[in-house]
């Protein structure tokens, strides 16, 4: 892969489900016309300000997508290290089911009858 269009393009087809531009342009908060421009081979693109996110986007190294130097991943995480990123995944999962418990509680809180409106049909179990 030669050229910045090629590598961008590569890395959009490795993710499972592959990446169009529109998505790759919202995830990195860009115009999808500057996506298309990055991607199309004949506008001979040489990179972008965003290369670092974009490169963050499809799990690519920044410095390979910019000037094809290394390689596209860095090391295979060990099995201790992706032990770790699971915990703490389902650390932060736990965390946000609760904030969205309170929310639904607070939710259900300002609908109740005392405050002139109907009790939702969707009570967590919680909090009843």
């Amino acid at each position: 892969m030669q050229t910045y269009s090629d590598r961008l393009r590569w890395a959009m087809a490795q993710v499972n489900p592959p990446l169009s531009q529109a998505a790759l342009a919202e995830r990195v908060g860009m115009r999808h016309q500057s996506v298309n421009y990055l991607c199309n081979p004949n506008r001979n693109a040489r990179g972008s300000r965003h290369t670092d996110a974009i490169a963050r986007v499809l799990g690519v190294s920044a410095k390979w997508l910019a000037t094809g130097e290394g390689r596209p991943y860095g090391p295979v995480a060990s099995s201790m290290d992706q032990r770790q990123a699971a915990l703490a995944c389902l650390q932060l999962a736990r965390r946000l089911l609760s904030q969205l418990e309170l929310l639904v509680f607070v939710l259900e809180e300002d609908l109740s009858p005392r405050h002139g409106h109907q009790k939702s049909r969707h009570a967590s179990p919680r909090h009843q």
